[in-house]
């Protein structure tokens, strides 16, 4: 019973989304029984009380389009960056918003996550679609990278992996500036003169909610973020803020290398 009710809901939610979505500029156009089948194939549909996975409920309720952080970013990338721009998804997951930029002309996009049925779906969609894009399996704390990208992309997922998501250890006793240090530092090299991170981080504004709660507790001030970035000979070019999705606020920040 329970199995069938929570299918029911999910499928409520779907079909809300679907409707309120339909004429979105930020939708991949794929067939998305196609997708459902694939994310299936590689174990994320639904568990057996019939909850779907982050990434199967990310694909029907829409987050491209659901969350205002999201699309702020692809439009900045859209609006600013060249369409040869070498591009970086970390933590890509099933690649939706690189297959987004491919839709939209950029044709060097890499990503990769730290999920081996993850990495799969996405290559699987990838091929599905003739998408052009290359996908590996990779630690996002500890990338194995070639060369220099034009924009390096840290959405959605750092955060949550500091909580010990995604089969990560949780970090969240631990330094908050020396955890975002220690990331920058794997890939502020490999960020081309002129070129950009986008990083998303929760921000410390969190730390004041009441009731008091320990999701996340990884948080960041934005003076923390332009101090640890200019370390790295990264500028902080501009924020974008966003407290009305997900669990806690968040910010967006668009770091330039100099």
């Amino acid at each position: 019973m329970q199995y069938l009710k929570n299918r029911v809901l999910h499928e409520l939610r779907r079909f809300r989304a679907q409707y309120q979505y339909r004429t979105s500029e930020f939708s991949v156009d794929l067939p998305l029984g196609m997708v459902r089948r694939i994310l299936t194939r590689n174990g994320l549909g639904f568990d057996n009380d019939g909850n779907p996975s982050w990434w199967y409920a990310s694909l029907d309720l829409r987050r491209n389009e659901a969350d205002d952080l999201t699309k702020a970013a692809l439009k900045y990338v859209a609006d600013n960056m060249p369409r040869n721009t070498r591009i970086l998804g970390t933590g890509c997951g099933t690649g939706w918003m690189l297959f987004w930029f491919a839709q939209k002309g950029f044709n060097d996009i890499e990503g990769f996550d730290y999920l081996p049925n993850v990495v799969q779906s996405a290559k699987d969609i990838a091929a599905a679609a003739n998408f052009q894009v290359k996908l590996w399996k990779d630690d996002g704390f500890h990338p194995k990278l070639e060369g220099k990208y034009g924009l390096i992309l840290v959405l959605h997922w750092l955060y949550s992996a500091w909580m010990g998501n995604y089969g990560n250890a949780p970090r969240g006793s631990e330094d908050r500036y020396a955890l975002l240090s220690a990331f920058l530092d794997q890939y502020a090299e490999h960020v081309e003169r002129g070129g950009l991170i986008m990083l998303e981080l929760v921000d410390a504004i969190s730390d004041f909610r009441e009731p008091p709660t320990d999701i996340y507790p990884i948080r960041h001030t934005a003076e923390q973020v332009a101090k640890c970035a200019g370390e790295f000979g990264l500028t902080l070019e501009r924020k974008m803020f966003n407290s009305n999705y997900g669990h806690l606020p968040r910010m967006l920040y668009v770091l330039r290398r100099s």
